[in-house]
Protein backbone atom coordinates (compact mmCIF):
# COMPACT_ATOMS: atom_id res chain seq x y z
CA UNK A 1 0.00 0.00 0.00
CA UNK A 2 2.80 2.41 0.93
CA UNK A 3 4.67 1.59 -2.26
CA UNK A 4 1.58 2.31 -4.38
CA UNK A 5 1.10 5.73 -2.78
CA UNK A 6 4.73 6.60 -3.27
CA UNK A 7 4.61 5.53 -6.89
CA UNK A 8 1.47 7.59 -7.49
CA UNK A 9 3.05 10.64 -5.87
CA UNK A 10 6.18 10.47 -7.99
CA UNK A 11 4.79 8.83 -11.11
CA UNK A 12 5.42 11.73 -13.49
CA UNK A 13 8.97 12.23 -12.23
CA UNK A 14 9.60 8.49 -12.50
CA UNK A 15 8.55 8.52 -16.16
CA UNK A 16 10.72 11.57 -16.89
CA UNK A 17 13.75 9.89 -15.36
CA UNK A 18 13.23 6.69 -17.32
CA UNK A 19 12.78 8.55 -20.60
CA UNK A 20 15.85 10.68 -19.88
CA UNK A 21 17.94 7.60 -19.14
CA UNK A 22 16.89 6.00 -22.43
CA UNK A 23 17.93 9.08 -24.42
CA UNK A 24 21.24 9.34 -22.54
CA UNK A 25 22.03 5.66 -23.16
CA UNK A 26 21.34 6.23 -26.86
CA UNK A 27 23.67 9.23 -26.90
CA UNK A 28 20.77 11.57 -27.61
CA UNK A 29 20.71 13.73 -24.50
CA UNK A 30 21.03 16.99 -26.47
CA UNK A 31 18.11 15.96 -28.68
CA UNK A 32 16.01 15.21 -25.60
CA UNK A 33 16.85 18.59 -24.05
CA UNK A 34 15.92 20.30 -27.33
CA UNK A 35 12.62 18.43 -27.51
CA UNK A 36 11.81 19.15 -23.85
CA UNK A 37 12.67 22.83 -24.34
CA UNK A 38 10.63 23.13 -27.53
CA UNK A 39 7.58 21.95 -25.61
CA UNK A 40 8.02 24.93 -23.29
CA UNK A 41 8.59 27.23 -26.27
CA UNK A 42 5.33 26.02 -27.78
CA UNK A 43 3.56 26.54 -24.45
CA UNK A 44 4.72 30.17 -24.15
CA UNK A 45 3.99 30.76 -27.84
CA UNK A 46 0.40 29.57 -27.51
CA UNK A 47 -0.35 31.11 -24.11
CA UNK A 48 1.71 34.32 -24.24
CA UNK A 49 2.43 34.82 -27.95
CA UNK A 50 6.10 35.18 -27.04
CA UNK A 51 8.26 37.11 -29.49
CA UNK A 52 12.07 37.29 -29.59
CA UNK A 53 14.02 40.36 -30.73
CA UNK A 54 17.78 40.72 -31.26
CA UNK A 55 18.78 37.12 -31.98
CA UNK A 56 21.55 38.52 -34.18
CA UNK A 57 23.30 39.73 -31.02
CA UNK A 58 23.82 36.18 -29.75
CA UNK A 59 27.29 34.78 -30.63
CA UNK A 60 27.27 31.52 -32.54
CA UNK A 61 29.57 29.85 -30.01
CA UNK A 62 30.72 30.35 -26.43
CA UNK A 63 32.14 31.28 -24.15
CA UNK A 64 30.08 34.28 -23.11
CA UNK A 65 28.04 35.45 -20.14
CA UNK A 66 24.28 35.58 -20.60
CA UNK A 67 22.90 38.15 -18.12
CA UNK A 68 19.16 38.62 -17.65
CA UNK A 69 16.61 40.26 -15.41
CA UNK A 70 14.90 38.18 -12.72
CA UNK A 71 11.37 39.51 -12.81
CA UNK A 72 8.94 36.63 -13.10
CA UNK A 73 8.04 33.26 -11.66
CA UNK A 74 8.74 31.63 -15.03
CA UNK A 75 12.22 33.03 -15.76
CA UNK A 76 13.97 29.65 -15.74
CA UNK A 77 11.42 28.05 -18.06
CA UNK A 78 11.43 31.06 -20.36
CA UNK A 79 15.20 30.86 -20.60
CA UNK A 80 15.28 27.18 -21.54
CA UNK A 81 12.36 27.65 -23.95
CA UNK A 82 14.15 30.43 -25.82
CA UNK A 83 17.78 29.48 -25.45
CA UNK A 84 17.67 25.68 -25.48
CA UNK A 85 14.49 25.32 -27.54
CA UNK A 86 14.35 28.09 -30.12
CA UNK A 87 18.11 28.72 -30.43
CA UNK A 88 19.25 25.15 -29.64
CA UNK A 89 22.05 26.24 -27.28
CA UNK A 90 23.14 25.00 -23.86
CA UNK A 91 24.33 26.88 -20.81
CA UNK A 92 25.61 26.41 -17.27
CA UNK A 93 24.24 28.20 -14.22
CA UNK A 94 24.07 28.26 -10.42
CA UNK A 95 20.78 27.60 -8.61
CA UNK A 96 19.64 27.72 -4.99
CA UNK A 97 21.08 24.69 -3.21
CA UNK A 98 17.66 24.07 -1.60
CA UNK A 99 16.38 23.03 -5.03
CA UNK A 100 18.72 20.03 -4.98
CA UNK A 101 17.85 18.62 -1.55
CA UNK A 102 14.65 16.78 -2.50
CA UNK A 103 14.17 14.32 -5.31
CA UNK A 104 11.53 16.34 -7.14
CA UNK A 105 10.86 18.12 -10.45
CA UNK A 106 13.02 21.09 -9.51
CA UNK A 107 16.06 18.90 -8.89
CA UNK A 108 15.40 16.94 -12.08
CA UNK A 109 15.15 20.21 -14.03
CA UNK A 110 18.49 21.51 -12.70
CA UNK A 111 20.30 18.24 -13.22
CA UNK A 112 19.02 17.99 -16.80
CA UNK A 113 20.01 21.53 -17.76
CA UNK A 114 23.42 21.67 -16.09
CA UNK A 115 22.62 23.55 -12.90
CA UNK A 116 25.10 23.79 -10.03
CA UNK A 117 23.94 24.14 -6.40
CA UNK A 118 24.89 27.40 -4.74
CA UNK A 119 27.30 25.96 -2.20
CA UNK A 120 30.30 27.80 -0.83
CA UNK A 121 31.37 31.40 -0.52
CA UNK A 122 31.26 34.05 -3.24
CA UNK A 123 34.85 33.47 -4.35
CA UNK A 124 34.21 29.74 -4.80
CA UNK A 125 31.11 30.41 -6.89
CA UNK A 126 33.02 32.90 -9.02
CA UNK A 127 35.78 30.31 -9.58
CA UNK A 128 33.21 27.69 -10.66
CA UNK A 129 31.63 30.10 -13.16
CA UNK A 130 35.01 31.13 -14.54
CA UNK A 131 35.96 27.46 -14.92
CA UNK A 132 32.81 26.80 -16.96
CA UNK A 133 33.55 29.73 -19.25
CA UNK A 134 37.17 28.65 -19.58
CA UNK A 135 35.91 25.27 -20.82
CA UNK A 136 34.01 27.07 -23.58
CA UNK A 137 30.55 26.89 -22.01
CA UNK A 138 27.92 29.62 -22.01
CA UNK A 139 27.16 30.90 -18.51
CA UNK A 140 23.73 32.23 -17.54
CA UNK A 141 23.55 34.69 -14.61
CA UNK A 142 20.75 36.64 -12.97
CA UNK A 143 22.92 39.41 -11.46
CA UNK A 144 20.17 40.65 -9.11
CA UNK A 145 20.07 37.32 -7.31
CA UNK A 146 16.40 37.56 -6.28
CA UNK A 147 12.95 38.81 -7.25
CA UNK A 148 11.49 42.27 -6.90
CA UNK A 149 7.78 42.20 -6.03
CA UNK A 150 6.84 44.74 -8.69
CA UNK A 151 9.01 43.18 -11.39
CA UNK A 152 11.45 46.09 -11.57
CA UNK A 153 15.09 45.54 -12.45
CA UNK A 154 17.23 46.16 -9.38
CA UNK A 155 20.80 46.92 -8.48
CA UNK A 156 22.93 43.79 -8.61
CA UNK A 157 25.74 42.08 -6.79
CA UNK A 158 29.21 42.52 -8.25
CA UNK A 159 29.73 38.81 -8.91
CA UNK A 160 29.08 39.17 -12.63
CA UNK A 161 31.78 41.83 -12.94
CA UNK A 162 34.26 39.71 -10.98
CA UNK A 163 33.57 36.76 -13.29
CA UNK A 164 33.96 38.97 -16.38
CA UNK A 165 37.39 40.29 -15.42
CA UNK A 166 38.69 36.95 -14.21
CA UNK A 167 37.74 35.04 -17.37
CA UNK A 168 39.06 37.80 -19.63
CA UNK A 169 42.47 37.50 -18.02
CA UNK A 170 42.50 33.83 -19.03
CA UNK A 171 41.07 34.08 -22.55
CA UNK A 172 42.86 35.53 -25.57
CA UNK A 173 39.59 36.53 -27.24
CA UNK A 174 37.30 38.88 -25.27
CA UNK A 175 34.44 37.12 -23.48
CA UNK A 176 31.39 39.43 -23.66
CA UNK A 177 28.28 39.82 -21.57
CA UNK A 178 25.10 39.32 -23.62
CA UNK A 179 22.13 41.06 -21.96
CA UNK A 180 18.74 39.36 -22.17
CA UNK A 181 15.45 40.69 -20.79
CA UNK A 182 11.84 39.62 -20.71
CA UNK A 183 9.16 42.27 -21.07
CA UNK A 184 5.68 41.36 -19.85
CA UNK A 185 6.78 38.18 -18.07
CA UNK A 186 6.16 39.68 -14.62
CA UNK A 187 2.57 40.48 -15.53
CA UNK A 188 2.05 37.01 -17.02
CA UNK A 189 3.84 35.11 -14.23
CA UNK A 190 4.01 37.35 -11.14
CA UNK A 191 6.47 36.72 -8.32
CA UNK A 192 3.80 36.91 -5.61
CA UNK A 193 0.65 35.02 -4.72
CA UNK A 194 -2.95 36.22 -4.72
CA UNK A 195 -4.55 37.38 -1.46
CA UNK A 196 -6.30 34.01 -1.11
CA UNK A 197 -2.94 32.24 -1.29
CA UNK A 198 -3.37 30.96 -4.83
CA UNK A 199 -1.05 31.57 -7.76
CA UNK A 200 -2.51 32.65 -11.09
CA UNK A 201 -0.66 33.09 -14.35
CA UNK A 202 -2.12 35.23 -17.12
CA UNK A 203 -2.27 35.13 -20.90
CA UNK A 204 -0.60 38.52 -21.41
CA UNK A 205 2.09 38.80 -24.06
CA UNK A 206 5.85 38.40 -23.54
CA UNK A 207 8.75 39.88 -25.50
CA UNK A 208 12.30 38.61 -25.08
CA UNK A 209 15.10 40.96 -26.12
CA UNK A 210 18.78 40.19 -26.64
CA UNK A 211 20.98 43.30 -26.46
CA UNK A 212 24.30 44.10 -28.02
CA UNK A 213 27.38 42.57 -26.33
CA UNK A 214 28.75 44.43 -23.31
CA UNK A 215 32.50 44.87 -22.93
CA UNK A 216 33.89 46.44 -19.77
CA UNK A 217 37.05 48.52 -19.49
CA UNK A 218 40.00 46.37 -18.49
CA UNK A 219 41.58 47.35 -15.19
CA UNK A 220 45.04 46.50 -13.91
CA UNK A 221 43.72 46.57 -10.37
CA UNK A 222 40.12 46.17 -9.25
CA UNK A 223 38.64 47.70 -6.15
CA UNK A 224 35.15 47.89 -4.64
CA UNK A 225 34.33 51.21 -6.31
CA UNK A 226 35.28 50.01 -9.79
CA UNK A 227 33.34 46.76 -9.35
CA UNK A 228 30.32 48.71 -8.13
CA UNK A 229 30.42 51.23 -10.97
CA UNK A 230 30.83 48.59 -13.68
CA UNK A 231 28.08 46.40 -12.21
CA UNK A 232 25.75 49.41 -12.12
CA UNK A 233 26.61 50.05 -15.77
CA UNK A 234 25.66 46.46 -16.68
CA UNK A 235 22.32 46.80 -14.92
CA UNK A 236 21.68 50.16 -16.57
CA UNK A 237 22.15 48.48 -19.95
CA UNK A 238 19.78 45.69 -18.92
CA UNK A 239 17.18 48.16 -17.60
CA UNK A 240 17.39 50.18 -20.81
CA UNK A 241 16.91 47.02 -22.87
CA UNK A 242 13.80 46.27 -20.80
CA UNK A 243 12.50 49.83 -21.42
CA UNK A 244 12.64 50.63 -17.68
CA UNK A 245 12.92 54.40 -17.85
CA UNK A 246 14.00 55.03 -14.25
CA UNK A 247 16.96 52.65 -14.53
CA UNK A 248 17.78 50.01 -11.90
CA UNK A 249 15.92 50.49 -8.62
CA UNK A 250 16.94 49.57 -5.10
CA UNK A 251 15.57 46.37 -3.57
CA UNK A 252 13.14 47.83 -1.07
CA UNK A 253 10.14 45.85 -2.41
CA UNK A 254 11.30 42.25 -2.41
CA UNK A 255 8.94 39.43 -3.29
CA UNK A 256 7.53 37.34 -0.42
CA UNK A 257 10.01 34.51 -0.85
CA UNK A 258 12.99 36.91 -0.55
CA UNK A 259 11.89 39.33 2.17
CA UNK A 260 14.02 37.64 4.84
CA UNK A 261 17.20 38.20 2.84
CA UNK A 262 19.41 41.23 3.31
CA UNK A 263 21.31 42.83 0.45
CA UNK A 264 24.76 44.32 0.90
CA UNK A 265 25.72 44.60 -2.79
CA UNK A 266 29.28 43.36 -2.31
Amino acid sequence: MVKTKKKNATGFLYVLKRVTKIFINLGLKDHYIRFFSLIWWLYFKIKNNIKIVGKENVPKTGPYILAGNHSSGADALLLVAVFCGLLNKRFKYIADNRDFKKDNIQRYFHMLYGGQPKIGKGAQLVDWMVDQLNKGHILAIAPEGMYNKNGKIMKAYTGITRVYHKINKLQKQPVPIIPLVSIGAHEAYPTSYEKDGSYRSKKSGIIGRFGKPIYLDNMEELNADILRDQTDYIMERIASLALQKEGPVDSWILAERDRSKKRYYK
